[in-house]
């Protein structure tokens, strides 16, 4: 599971363990409706193992 946290408002962190883009795109394809994420909400920034999601 990656690790995500709310920086401020509307935003997600994703850290993935795994720098592997297909792991964190299965991870994040599985994760997002846990986080209230929907289908078609993809990451605004990525960089390594880190992805940046506004959401809301």
């Amino acid at each position: 599971m990656p690790l995500v946290k709310h920086p401020e408002p509307g935003l997600l962190r994703w850290t993935f363990a795994s720098g592997d883009p297909v792991g964190q795109r299965k991870a994040f394809s599985y994760w997002r409706g846990w986080f209230g994420l929907e289908e078609d909400d993809e990451p605004n920034s990525v960089d390594g193992d880190v992805w940046m999601v506004c959401h809301g």
